[in-house]
């Protein structure tokens, strides 16, 4: 064995790719589409990309913990079985650290030069040091800010380069990945998926008047039992109604750790039988989370896309769906909640309601749905707008941001 230069991403041919690992988000809703579109754009930028599934990872680990906690029956044993070890004690944090560290020797197998994480939730810093150890540029893209930058800043302190979807967080990654050493930190917005939402026909059995596709945090829940939805087709998806799903220890583990993250107290959400009697929104909801191909079917459908966002005193940045309902080619209102960027972005082509004024909401709805023409005025505009803003484009200024930044070359053990 004898130690050799890897083609630097400062000065390699990018005509030719890069080979990169890509770590998928520990999810398998909502920022796994993040970590399938950005798979997607590295592709078709012709990249050398291996995908590890940290999902499928965190799931893999978990089932070894209890195993190791329980005992089970083991083929590699020779068929023994093994001792139940009931004070083993691995803790979320254990699973998560273990799950992160095998990325590791996945990226020097794969001789990775650089490794992107999507998301960070559920991924240990220390796999950050280790890769930086081994020479590998570790380039994390952030997608919950602001609501989890605290949780956040270790990961920040490890990468080599972060990014972040909300603008106002920028700065204060910036000065903490510098700070320890790192490459500092750039804004680079959510964005759609060019092969994903694209325009396409109405299907019957998915229209309705008006669409939602979000998580039932407290205050949306509050929100929409204060609008009166009277004679209006509401259709939500996401998770609103309390989840009976069977989980495993380390399922469970890992979804209370997702809720005290992000403030989610599911005794809140919709139950069908809250207080013995039925609960009038409920039969408005698609429970459970749905593939972003459906999303779009349903994106399609709808007369009117529905976009809020979660309440933040300093957020300027907007969700996702904006991007992704706009680039569909449908018409979509929002809440202004302050953030600025929309009218940046798409100027009057999104009409806006005041943010937890639930009459102005049904006003502003009222008004749309009794004018198709200007509804689809309005989505052709916000269509045309939105180019410029698909992940093929946040790629590009991500992999150019590294160049500027001249990443040191990467050196690996190689065989001879």
């Amino acid at each position: 064995m004898h130690h050799g230069d890897m083609p630097s991403l400062a000065t390699g041919n990018w005509s030719q790719g890069v080979r990169i690992l890509l770590v998928g988000a520990a999810s398998d809703w909502s920022i796994n589409d993040v970590s399938d579109a950005y798979h997607n754009a590295l592709k078709r930028a012709n990249h050398d990309v291996y995908f590890y599934s940290l999902n499928n990872r965190l799931k893999m680990v978990g089932a070894w913990f209890k195993v190791m906690k329980d005992g089970a029956y083991c083929l590699h044993c020779g068929g023994e079985t093994l001792s139940p070890w009931p004070e083993f004690r691995g803790s979320l944090a254990d699973t998560i650290e273990a799950a992160s560290i095998c990325v590791v020797h996945e990226a020097v197998r794969q001789r990775s030069e650089l490794v992107m994480v999507i998301s960070g939730c559920s991924w240990h810093p220390n796999a950050n040091a280790f890769l930086q150890q081994v020479g590998i540029p570790v380039v994390t893209i952030f997608t919950e800010c602001p609501y989890a930058d605290d949780a956040q800043r270790d990961l920040a302190r490890t990468s080599t380069l972060v990014t972040t979807n909300e603008r106002t967080s920028a700065a204060t990654y910036d000065a903490v990945a510098r700070a320890n050493g790192g490459e500092g930190a750039i804004y680079l917005p959510t964005a759609y998926d060019s092969e994903t939402h694209i325009p396409g026909p109405s299907e019957p059995d998915k229209q309705c008047d008006v669409f939602f596709c979000g998580t039932g945090f407290d205050e949306r829940v509050r929100f929409f039992k204060a609008v009166d939805w009277t004679d209006i087709d509401l259709r939500v998806a996401g998770f609103w109604l309390p989840d009976a799903t069977p989980k495993g220890d380390n399922q469970v583990a890992v979804q209370s750790q997702l809720e005290a993250d992000f403030h989610m107290d599911r005794t809140q959400f919709l139950d069908a039988a809250q207080g013995g009697e039925a609960e009038p929104l409920a039969r408005y909801i698609i429970s459970g989370p749905l593939p972003n191909a459906e999303v779009v079917r349903w994106y399609r459908s709808a007369k009117i896309v529905l976009s809020l966002h979660r309440e933040h005193p300093t957020a300027e940045s907007f969700a996702v769906r904006v991007y992704e309902a706009a680039a569909v080619g449908a018409f979509q209102v929002a809440d202004d909640c302050r953030r600025a960027e929309i009218e940046e972005v798409f100027g009057d082509a999104i009409p806006m309601f005041r943010t937890g004024d639930p009459e102005h909401l049904r006003f502003v709805l009222d008004y749309y749905l009794a004018r198709p023409g200007l509804r689809g005025e309005l989505a052709v505009l916000a269509r045309e707008r939105v180019q410029g803003h698909s992940y093929d484009d946040r790629l590009d200024a991500l992999m150019r941001a590294i160049l500027a930044r001249q990443a040191p070359p990467v050196r690996l053990l190689r065989g001879a």
